[in-house]
């Protein structure tokens, strides 16, 4: 099953969800930007019971805010990806891995 992503409906629904914590979200936001801004949440909201997942997120959204990801840094997010996705007790976490893992499929970088 292919899932289609339109980058405006993402831009709508964290707008709408008030997960923004960086400027407005438009339909003109970049889908890395938006995605970025979701995984800065994920780490404000995580429950804090495990350090995989209120570090595991802060390291990646400030990895993703680098203007260019080097073939070290793509390794560092596949690891600290897939620890967050099967380790960390909270939604948040497990969803910021799957971001994650998303943005470097579509190579968002």
């Amino acid at each position: 099953m292919t899932v289609r992503l339109d980058p405006g409906e993402i831009a709508r629904l964290v707008g709408v969800m008030g997960i923004s914590s960086g400027p407005p979200v438009t339909k003109e936001t970049p889908l890395k930007e938006v995605l970025v801004q979701f995984l800065h949440f994920a780490s404000q909201e995580c429950c804090g019971e495990c350090a995989v997942g209120h570090m595991g997120t802060a390291a990646l959204s400030s990895l993703l805010e680098k203007e260019e990801l080097s073939p070290e840094d793509r390794e560092l997010l596949q690891m600290l990806s897939r620890l967050l996705c099967t380790s960390a007790k909270c939604g948040a976490g497990r969803v910021a891995g799957k971001i994650v893992d998303l943005m470097l499929e579509l190579n968002l970088n």
